[in-house]
């Protein structure tokens, strides 16, 4: 259920982001449905799986979520110092929608194991 708001909210700001930061901002601000996609989709993507992470504590596996935040940080930390300055800041945010959809995607799959 989470994933299809998730999936609903991406909709309606590829639709009706442009027009409504248009409103909020003024026309002197040049907005892109694709960039604000970029902009959005990593916090679409935590909202819907850190609802379930609490399996990590009520099964006493604090241990298994903190490796992955280590993991987490540490491979976010690598692509951004192996990107940044030398990509566009589209492909950064790329980039980052990549590795953040592919860690959560881990981590959900480590919280459905815990809870068997």
């Amino acid at each position: 259920q989470l994933l299809a708001l998730s999936a609903l909210v991406l909709a309606a700001v590829w639709l009706f982001g442009d027009p409504v930061l248009s409103v909020v901002l003024g026309s002197g601000w040049r907005t892109d449905p694709a960039f604000l996609l970029l902009a959005f989709l990593p916090a679409a993507i935590r909202s819907a799986v850190s609802p379930v992470t609490g399996i990590f504590v009520v099964r006493g596996r604090l241990r298994v979520a903190a490796l992955w935040q280590i993991s987490y940080f540490t491979g976010t930390a690598i692509m951004f110092f192996v990107l940044a300055g030398s990509v566009s800041l589209e492909m950064l945010l790329l980039a980052f929608c990549v590795t953040e959809s592919l860690f959560y995607a881990w981590y959900l799959w480590l919280a459905d194991r815990v809870a068997g």
